[in-house]
Formats: structure tokens, C-alpha cells, sequence
């Protein structure tokens, strides 16, 4: 699936469930060679210098563009962890 960004200049991947804790992360990368990018599970949103995103059915996320892999910002709803057995 590809995403266009939002008018907010942002990517809306989901929205927020109630279950956990927003994490916010920002990456400063060096080159490495691939689209794919990195964040912590169950992605909500995206800043990126990019006109649009590919996600694919696994939920991995990727930026054709390589600038805008440089430099990104995602967060990230945390799945709440269950008590200690």
C-alpha cells in the first residue's frame, strides 16, 4: 500500500488503541543501502521529507527517498506487557 503524506505533513498509519504508551523516536541514519526503515512496532505516524511511503502486508514500512531516510520521526503505540508470572 502507498501512502500519500497528510495535509499535517505528516503519515497517518493508525490510530491511537488505548492499550499503551506513545513512543516517540527520532533517527538520524547514516546511508545503509536500504528502503526499509526503523521504529518500534505498531506505527501511528511519520515525518519524513518524502512525498509518500510503502507499507506492506507485514507492516514494514519504506522510503524511497534516500534523504528522507536520513532523518525521520515516528511514534509508536507500545503494546502494554501483561503481569509478571
Amino acid at each position: 500500500m502507498t501512502l500519500r503524506r497528510s495535509v499535517a505533513h505528516d503519515f497517518r498509519l493508525g490510530g491511537y488503541r488505548g492499550r499503551g504508551r506513545i513512543l516517540r523516536q527520532e533517527f538520524f541514519l547514516e546511508p545503509i543501502g536500504t528502503d526499509i526503515i526503523f521504529a518500534a512496532p505498531r506505527i501511528m505516524r511519520i515525518e519524513a521529507r518524502a512525498l509518500e511511503i510503502t507499507v506492506d502486508d507485514m507492516g514494514s514500512v519504506a522510503i524511497a527517498v534516500p534523504a528522507a531516510r536520513l532523518h525521520y520521526v515516528v511514534e509508536s503505540e507500545l503494546e502494554r506487557s501483561g503481569p509478571a508470572a
